[in-house]
């Protein structure tokens, strides 16, 4: 009796969740939800053996993970090549129909979701994993997370399920649900998220499944990868099945031809975006046939039957309130706009970038003008321009950039008409924050407990007054900080001394050399056999390595005569610092097949950076357009380089495309 009594509420449940959570369509009243659930929850107490894994009371795990275990996809998860313009679109759709010599193409036509990729296996009909893409071949396994998700069935619906399938989805938060958790959060004194995306990623990437249950996730799946069998011959033929088998695709998703059909769709789409209740990015078009996009295939990561024609940024009115001048690690003064706040992209706005004095002075902008806001990438806020409307002149407040450090007040350098340095270096406590966040960073010595408020906090209080300082601290200094116990005093200060053995090319990335970043100082340690060689290196010397030019071997070359900065390094080893010469060889391969032309400019990255970043994992990164180029990587305002780059064919991609295989 008990057996029967808890499949029959099992199904209900499943049925009442899936009619709520997938179909919008709530069956009864949370009362008799909840008495359900109740009664399922008491006679499973009563019949332990009687419990499954697809139990609605089984999808929260009871012990929170050590750690994330990595998992190989059964196929790869791919990204797609872009359509920024209906130009780009057409040019693509004509690629098509020539090879295949007809005058129209049928597409699936779908929103793309701005959220996380997830996989789901599902053997047998049971929900096995789910993994996060990573990159495109192994994933982490985020499964104790996605099974709280009650959008997602944990036994599929129906019979004629295959024995195994991979089924892709883009997990996201709901507009409404992400700004309640933003102001739940700013409420509480946390950091809040920057955009929805990023609290999905935060949120299914918990160690405690608690944290995933108690946000309100939700999954759209639009693809599948591996399945143990042939099914449907179009790909919204799949997409019905997903429907069927009781998971949730978008309402949206369509079946167009041409490319009228598709542009039309594109309109429609960007004209309801404001009103959807999730954010989205763009339209994805895939070849419906699935015997097309077979003979079509695949170039380098991307399938060669589908595009993401690319919405704009968002973009807001706000009046500019002020401007602050912010100063970098490196000394760079920085301008920021402090905004009227506004709803942007999910989130509430108060400041943007300025990027720097040249935009400053080329957009005319001063203090009580109504500004354009976007966020570029949809995720870093900026000042495009000053609005049409914006107010009267009298009513303004002209902008001057600062002659003194904000932070320290020494006399700032004036390097270019984009660029003002404070000289001061570490004697200024902004650039000392700077310095020391860098050093300890997970890329540099990887000493874990030094956050923003520690280091700030250590610093007012003069515990740190250089990064050397770091390896000096006392027990008692450390405990008799505000927010620090006998507990966590110590588990910093072991931190600390687990840290003292590091690699050469570490050492040298934390150091904070100028325009240094970890390529460049891997390749130093390929080239010099000690610390005390590389500081007698001359200029000469230094233009020998490779990717090195004149302005960075002039970097490098200064910092270490640098008399302060031979001191620090002095001090570090005088600590105990060991230095590990190691061989250094780019193990990452992730892009190992590109060549890669950057251009534009990016959110969260200066080129250099993102330069760094794909050389460390195997690309070829080269500066002009030409027929051996397999991507190009765009960012705003691209210029000639993206032209010749659709002149030519090359795959175009955006750094949101990528931006998984970065980490």
């Amino acid at each position: 009796m008990s057996r029967k009594l808890i499949t029959e509420l099992k199904e209900k449940i499943n049925k009442y969740d899936h009619a709520y959570y997938v179909l919008d369509d709530p069956l009864v009243a949370d009362a008799v939800y909840d008495a359900c659930y109740q009664r399922l929850v008491q006679l499973e107490q009563q019949n332990p053996d009687l419990v499954t894994s697809d139990s609605p009371t089984q999808r929260v795990a009871g012990v929170p993970i050590s750690k994330f275990k990595s998992v190989k996809h059964r196929k790869p998860m791919l990204s797609l090549d872009n359509a920024f313009s209906a130009e780009d679109f057409s040019n693509f759709d004509k690629r098509i129909r020539t090879k295949f010599s007809t005058d129209s193409i049928e597409y699936s036509a779908e929103p793309k979701l701005d959220g996380v990729a997830i996989n789901l296996l599902f053997v047998n009909g049971y929900l096995h994993n789910a993994t996060t893409r990573g990159d495109g071949i192994t994933g982490e396994d985020v499964t104790h997370n996605i099974r709280t998700l009650k959008s997602i069935p944990l036994k599929l619906f129906g019979n004629d399920i295959p024995h195994e399938i991979e089924i892709r989805g883009e997990i996201y938060f709901p507009k409404d649900e992400f700004t309640k958790l933003n102001n739940d959060l700013h409420e509480l004194g946390k950091k809040t998220f920057a955009n929805a995306r990023n609290a999905a990623a935060g949120s299914i990437r918990q160690l405690d499944a608690k944290v995933a249950a108690s946000r309100p996730l939700r999954l759209s799946c639009y693809a599948i990868g591996y399945c143990s069998q042939d099914i449907g011959q179009k790909h919204s033929d799949i997409l019905q099945l997903l429907v069927s088998w009781g998971l949730p695709v978008s309402v949206y998703n369509r079946t167009l031809v041409g490319v009228d059909a598709c542009l039309d769709y594109y309109k429609y789409m960007l004209g309801i975006r404001a009103d959807l209740p999730y954010e989205i990015d763009g339209i994805v078009y895939k070849v419906n046939t699935l015997v097309l996009q077979d003979k079509l295939g695949f170039v380098a990561r991307s399938p060669r039957w589908a595009i993401a024609h690319k919405f704009p940024a968002h973009e807001e009115q706000t009046t500019l309130e002020a401007v602050d001048f912010q100063v970098g690690r490196t000394g760079q003064v920085t301008p920021v706009a402090r905004l009227q706040p506004v709803m942007l992209g999910g989130a509430i706005i108060r400041n943007a970038s300025l990027h720097n004095f040249a935009e400053l002075a080329r957009k005319d902008l001063k203090v009580g003008d109504i500004v354009l806001v976007r966020r570029a990438g949809d995720v870093i806020p900026e000042v495009v321009a000053k609005s049409s409307s914006s107010a009267k002149p009298q009513a303004l407040v002209d902008i001057i950039p600062p002659k003194a450090c904000p932070v320290c007040g020494t006399k700032l350098v004036k390097e270019s008409e984009e660029l003002l340095r404070c000289p001061a270096g570490l004697s200024c406590p902004a650039q000392l924050k700077g310095a020391i966040l860098h050093f300890v960073s997970k890329g540099a010595m990887n000493i874990d407990g030094f956050g923003d408020s520690t280091v700030s906090l250590f610093v007012e209080q003069g515990l740190i007054g250089s990064i050397s300082d770091i390896f000096f601290l006392t027990f008692d200094q450390i405990r008799s900080q505000e927010g620090f116990a006998d507990l966590s005093a110590q588990k910093l200060l072991d931190n600390i001394r687990s840290c003292k053995k590091v690699s050469f090319a570490k050492f040298l990335y934390a150091l904070g050399i100028r325009e240094v970043g970890k390529v460049t100082a891997m390749e130093l340690a390929r080239n010099y056999s000690s610390i005390d060689d590389l500081m007698q290196a001359s200029i000469t010397d230094l233009l020998r390595v490779d990717n090195i030019g004149p302005v960075l071997a002039k970097h490098i070359h200064d910092f270490f005569r640098e008399e302060s900065n031979q001191k620090q390094i002095a001090s570090l080893f005088s600590s105990g610092l060991i230095i590990e010469i190691e061989d250094i060889t780019i193990k990452d391969q992730t892009f190992i097949d590109y060549t890669v032309v950057i251009t534009g400019k990016f959110s969260g990255y200066s080129r250099d950076e993102l330069k760094d970043i794909l050389l460390s994992k195997g690309a070829n990164v080269v500066s002009t357009v030409s027929k051996k180029t397999t991507h190009v990587i765009v960012g705003d305002s691209p210029g000639s380089k993206l032209k010749k780059a659709q002149e030519l064919g090359i795959q175009i991609i955006s750094l949101d495309d990528i931006k998984d295989l970065l980490d």
